[in-house]
């Protein structure tokens, strides 16, 4: 079970992911900024901002 803390920060991550996009970021270096932030892994940065990344980004099929 995620604990608050978790959830309140992943919360926190993608309100910064959206600011740094909107701010002219690309997704990979909005990324990299919130992977330093949060001292988390890349890796776990995108699975975090995983569906915002989907809606941003045009799919190809």
């Amino acid at each position: 079970i995620p604990s608050y803390k978790t959830l309140l920060r992943d919360e926190e991550l993608q309100e910064d992911f959206k600011t740094l996009i909107k701010q002219g970021l690309t997704t990979k270096n909005a990324s990299l900024e919130c992977a330093k932030k949060y001292d988390l892994s890349l890796n776990a940065v995108y699975l975090i901002t995983k569906e915002l990344r989907e809606n941003l980004e045009p799919s190809l099929f």
